[in-house]
C-alpha cells in the first residue's frame, strides 16, 4: 500500500495505518541518531494535522500520540523534515560519478568528448539541485500509459525485438475476441434493410432480460416490511447530529466512565487502586477513591504504553486505542439505534408522542459528592 493511501484514505484505527506510523517512527529515530552524531539539535518536528511541522518535541512518544489522534498534515508523503531528503545524496552521487568518469576516460585524445561529458553532468546536477519537482513529474509521466486502455508494453517508444513474438500473440488474441464479438452482434440482426437498428434492438432486448432477472432476485416481497435494524447490531446515530467540543474535565470524566465499564480495563483498575492503598495506607476510602478518579486516566495510558513498548503482543488494539484517549471534537446525536432498538435523549423523547417507557440501562460509577456520602 502506497503512503498516500494509508496516510489519508483509510481509518487511523486500521492495522495498515498503525504499521505505517511505526515505519515513520523508525525513519525519525534514524534521523535523530544522525543528528546526534553530528552534534545537532535532536528535537523532533511533529507532522500531525495541528502541529504542521511547526512544533518540536523531545519525545518520539509524543509525536506518535499526535499522529494516532490527529493524523498527518496534508500532502506530506515525502518525509523531508525527518531524514528523507534526496538532494544531498544525489549531489554526492553526481560528484562521485564525475570523479569516476574523469578517471576512466583518457585526457590526451578525447578532450572534446570529456568536455561535453562534464558539461552534461553539470547540467544534470543543476537539474537535481534546482528542479527536483520537474524530474519527479517526468518519472511519473514515464509510468503513465500512452492512452487509456493501452497495454503496458507500449508505454515506451523503444521495443525489445525479443518481445515482438509475445506482442504478436497478444494482438492475435485481441483480434480473435473482437471477431467473436462481431459474430454475436451479427446474430442480433433480423432486418437486413436496417442492420444497425436491428442490432441495437436485439442487444437491448437481451440486456433488458438480464437486468430484470438480476433485479427480481434482490427485490423485496410486496406487503412485508423489512426492519431497518436487519443485518446490523452496532450502534448508529440517527437524529440531531452535531459536533460539540466538551471541556477537558468533562472529556476526562466521560473517558473514565467508559474505562470503568470495559472488561479488559478491569485488571488495571484493581491494580491502580491497590497501588494507591499501598502507598497511602493511612488515607480514608474517600481520599483513595478521589485520587483514583483523578489520576487513573494518565496512569492507565502510561502503563499500557510501557507494556506495549516492552512486548506489543500483550496489548490488544482495544487497550491501545483506549489508552490514546478520545478526540476533542465529539459527534453528538439526539437519537441512536443500538442492538435493534431505538433510543432518544430526554429532550428528544419529550417531543415524541410514543415514548420508550420502561427501558433502562444499568451502569455504575463510584464518586464522592461534596459531603461524605458515596454514590454509585
Amino acid at each position: 500500500m502506497d503512503r498516500h493511501t494509508w496516510m489519508y484514505k483509510i481509518s487511523r484505527a486500521t492495522q495498515d495505518y498503525v504499521d505505517g506510523v511505526e515505519k515513520f517512527i523508525e525513519c525519525v529515530e534514524g534521523n535523530i541518531k544522525k543528528k546526534r552524531e553530528q552534534g545537532k539539535e535532536d528535537n523532533i518536528t511533529c507532522p500531525c494535522h495541528d502541529c504542521y511541522n511547526l512544533k518540536k518535541y523531545p519525545s518520539v512518544a509524543t509525536v506518535r500520540d499526535h499522529l494516532f489522534r490527529r493524523g498527518f498534515m496534508a500532502d506530506y508523503t515525502k518525509w523531508i523534515w525527518h531524514g528523507e531528503g534526496i538532494h544531498s545524496e544525489k549531489s554526492k552521487t553526481s560528484d562521485g560519478n564525475r570523479g569516476n568518469i574523469g578517471e576512466s576516460m583518457p585526457t590526451n585524445k578525447e578532450d572534446a568528448e570529456n568536455d561535453r561529458m562534464n558539461e552534461m553532468i553539470e547540467d544534470v546536477e543543476e537539474l537535481l539541485v534546482h528542479q527536483p519537482k520537474m524530474l519527479e513529474n517526468l518519472v511519473d509521466d514515464s509510468k503513465k500509459l500512452l492512452y487509456p486502455g493501452c497495454n503496458d508494453q507500449f508505454t515506451s517508444k523503444v521495443i525489445d525485438p525479443m518481445t515482438l513474438d509475445k506482442l504478436q500473440v497478444d494482438i492475435i488474441v485481441t483480434l480473435c475476441e473482437f471477431e467473436i464479438f462481431l459474430c454475436i452482434l451479427k446474430a442480433y440482426m433480423r432486418n437486413r434493410r436496417l442492420p444497425e437498428a436491428s442490432i441495437v434492438e436485439g442487444y437491448s432486448v437481451e440486456e433488458t432480460i438480464e437486468f430484470c432477472t438480476e433485479y427480481l432476485t434482490s427485490a423485496n416481497p410486496v406487503g412485508i416490511p423489512r426492519s431497518r435494524h436487519e443485518g446490523r447490531l452496532e450502534g448508529q446515530g440517527t437524529l440531531g447530529r452535531k459536533m460539540i467540543s466538551p471541556t477537558v474535565e468533562m472529556l476526562d470524566r466521560a473517558h473514565l466512565f467508559v474505562l470503568q465499564h470495559m472488561i479488559e480495563v478491569n485488571p488495571y483498575l484493581q491494580e491502580h487502586i491497590t497501588d494507591i492503598r499501598r502507598m497511602h495506607h493511612s488515607k480514608s476510602g474517600k481520599w483513595v477513591t478521589n485520587e483514583h478518579n483523578r489520576s487513573f486516566v494518565k496512569w492507565f495510558k502510561d502503563r499500557v504504553m510501557s507494556r506495549y513498548s516492552e512486548n506489543p503482543s500483550t496489548i490488544s488494539n482495544t487497550l491501545k486505542w483506549l489508552a490514546y484517549g478520545p478526540d476533542m471534537p465529539v459527534i453528538s446525536y439526539q437519537g441512536y439505534d443500538v442492538n435493534g432498538y431505538s433510543f432518544y435523549t430526554q429532550c428528544q423523547d419529550n417531543k415524541s408522542t410514543v415514548q420508550n417507557s420502561g427501558v433502562s440501562v444499568e451502569a455504575s460509577s463510584t464518586e464522592f459528592e461534596r459531603g461524605n456520602s458515596i454514590t454509585s
